[in-house]
């Protein structure tokens, strides 16, 4: 017995190393310190430059945070309230248009990643999240487990070990009576099929073992799964992601992350400890981890404000990771003791009342604007050009792929406006494609309905 104790743990620590060597609590504290300022800015950004929801820089970098701030670090939290408000906003109006079960944009992972998003700040559960694991128990029912059906964006989004994950670690948050069943089906047909699949490199294993841990899987096949993944990691202490490829923060934060929330490994132990290491020295001085982008382009870039230019958001995501992974490893000093969704806001424009003349600007004059050379294209279709629905205040408010359709008050920073006056060279899309440019008078009705607050009937 004591035999097979001792070589369980070479097996997972070969050694431990001393206090002396230990990387330390102030360690982690600096390096996430100097860190933490760009993860934020780069949400901030994210999130005034794209109306939709995003993955990268809103659910990974949202957890990020909030991990930060229970673990002792000063945050804004106007942050993590803004990212659970739009994922909740975005989670009726994706499966709204398509149905429940149909094919949402961002498919399975986004709905996933919107629902962790909104368990990092203690969301409640409501009628958005009770529609979203009725939608993703339908996700995939053909199959033992969930894919993602687009093209392939590694190694964020290629994998169904990673898509798997994204679902299981987001319905077993929001499960009510009534979704029991359903998901306790489908978690447990994908737990038998992580078992029989093996994994190909550190983003299955990863995801892998993640999910393992959350569906109860038996102690041993945790165990093997880590023991794969630990013998994957490199001599400088880190992890790449594809064999024979160079060891980066993203592979290493996230195993790291994995073996830790498995269990698998201590603080002491000279594995984890070396991958920490890692972390550190492959820091920045600027407080970022630089990674080199391997998806394609699917869609135009935009600026977040993070360093790296076009290798920016998998290196936004890897150092929110590495965030995240060393805040595991800190005292929690705080306590959701406020939920962030009872903050609330004080939402003017929810509770904004026109009078009927600003009604009947809409209706009267720019309306019939919209019915002839707009909602061709933008009404709240399957899938509405550029993601862009113009039937509702509340859409046009939320907007599309290249922002909010319209800010009341600020025609400037509003989709609908720029495109409208866009130049032929500009990178914002000409509106309307056909046709010819609007009329000047025509432009100057829609902004002064997007100054007067955008009035709409609906």
């Amino acid at each position: 017995m004591r035999l097979l104790l001792s070589l369980s743990l070479l097996v997972f620590s070969a050694s431990l190393v001393n206090a002396e060597q230990a990387v330390s609590d102030d360690d982690l504290r600096a390096s996430i310190q100097t860190a933490l300022p760009l993860v934020e800015k780069a949400t901030k950004v994210a999130f005034q430059e794209r109306a939709c929801y995003t993955c990268h820089n809103g659910g990974v970098t949202t957890v990020a945070i909030e991990a930060a701030r229970l673990h002792g670090f000063e945050v804004d939290r106007q942050i993590v309230l803004d990212q659970m408000e739009r994922a909740q906003t975005n989670l009726t109006r994706a499966i709204g248009r398509v149905g429940i079960g149909g094919r949402t944009p961002g498919q399975a992972d986004g709905i996933g990643w919107q629902l962790m998003t909104l368990s990092a700040g203690d969301w409640p559960a409501d009628e958005a999240t009770q529609l979203a694991v009725e939608h993703l128990i339908l996700v995939d029912h053909e199959e033992d487990h969930w894919v993602w059906r687009g093209r392939p964006r590694p190694p964020t989004v290629a994998s169904p070990f990673t898509t798997t994950w994204a679902v299981v670690r987001g319905v077993l948050d929001y499960t009510t009576p009534e979704t029991e069943l359903g998901v306790a089906v489908r978690v447990t047909e994908a737990r038998d099929w992580l078992i029989r699949t093996p994994s190909r490199d550190t983003e299955e294993s990863v995801s892998k073992l993640r999910t393992l841990k959350l569906v109860d899987a038996d102690e041993g096949v945790i165990r093997d799964e880590a023991k794969k993944l630990l013998d994957w990691q490199q001599d400088d202490g880190g992890w790449s992601q594809l064999p024979g490829e160079k060891t980066d923060a993203y592979a290493t934060s996230t195993a790291l992350i994995a073996l830790i929330e498995s269990g698998q490994v201590r603080r002491e132990d000279a594995t984890l400890q070396a991958g920490l290491r890692f972390l550190l020295d492959s820091q920045l001085e600027d407080g970022s981890w630089h990674v080199k982008k391997r998806a394609p382009f699917v869609q135009p870039h935009f600026e977040t404000s993070f360093p790296h230019e076009k290798d920016q958001f998998i290196s936004a995501v890897a150092t929110a990771w590495s965030v995240y992974a060393m805040s595991q490893l800190l005292p929690r000093v705080a306590d959701r003791d406020q939920s962030l969704a009872a903050m609330g806001k004080d939402d003017d424009e929810a509770k904004h009342e026109f009078t009927p003349q600003q009604l009947a600007f809409f209706t009267d004059k720019v309306e019939p604007i919209l019915q002839r050379k707009c909602y061709r294209c933008h009404t709240n279709t399957k899938e509405p050009k550029g993601d862009l629905a113009l039937n509702t205040r509340d859409e046009i408010l939320i907007g599309g792929y290249g922002g909010p359709g319209a800010v009341p008050g600020k025609p400037e920073e509003s989709m609908i406006f720029k495109s409208l006056n866009a130049p032929p060279e500009s990178l914002v899309p000409q509106m309307p494609p056909r046709g010819g440019k609007l009329p000047q008078e025509e432009i100057e009705l829609i902004k002064q309905w997007i100054e007067m607050g955008v009035p709409h009937r609906n």
